[in-house]
């Protein structure tokens, strides 16, 4: 016995009842309704659903199926299926979030950290600052090349500061070298205007002292 079905009635061709059904806790037997149609319908009302299906062989119409059934069952299976859809919506929504998350941890956080290293760098201009490599992927291709940049700018500054280091150290000594001769020629043309004769012309005089004391 399905609980589905309220009760049922076969008519024959001219309306007449010839066979019934109904449940024992149902209602009364169902009312002939209009048997005109020939096609099947269905229809509701209030909570039961109406079917009337036409019985045919050959083109001939022998009678009528009419068929009552419940609401309850549909409406529970309804309920089950959007039940299922309830949870089957929040299941894609935990997996997006999850996927989400971990996409986060995999791209956004090393782009991050990547960013960092690059913002220490121009802020500081220490170029012994590197980018933290994990993987083979297209972030790891990313800092290893930054990291490359890096080294090949520290590389060139060290560079720089040694050339600027020899430059110093090679005027200092050329400094100190070209003093020295001069220290001592100086001295001696000091001695060889001490020791020469007066100059009877007061102009030519006041000449060649300004030129030995420059």
């Amino acid at each position: 016995e399905n609980d589905r079905f309220l009760d049922a009635a076969i008519y024959d061709r001219n309306g007449r009842l010839f066979a019934s059904y109904r449940r024992t806790n149902g209602g009364g037997p169902a009312p002939p309704p209009s048997l005109a149609e020939s096609t099947p319908r269905s229809t509701l009302e209030g909570s039961r659903i109406t079917v009337v299906y036409p019985i045919a062989q050959g083109g001939e119409r022998f009678g009528t199926l009419v068929l009552h059934s419940a609401m309850a069952p549909v409406t529970s299976r309804v309920h089950a299926y959007l039940w299922g859809l309830c949870w089957l919506t929040l299941g894609v929504v935990a997996s997006s979030l999850t996927l989400a998350w971990a996409l986060e941890r995999m791209v956004t956080r090393r782009l991050l950290a990547l960013a960092d290293s690059a913002r220490q760098v121009a802020k500081r201009g220490d170029y012994s600052v590197r980018a933290a490599e994990h993987g083979s992927d297209e972030i790891a291709l990313l800092a290893e090349a930054f990291n490359g940049m890096l080294e090949e700018i520290e590389r060139r500054q060290a560079e720089a500061r040694e050339a600027v280091r020899l430059r110093d150290e090679f005027l200092s000594v050329a400094s100190h070298e070209l003093k020295t001769p001069l220290t001592s020629l100086k001295l001696r043309v000091q001695s060889l205007v001490e020791d020469a004769p007066p100059v009877a012309d007061a102009a030519e005089a006041a000449r060649l002292q300004k030129s030995v004391t420059l």
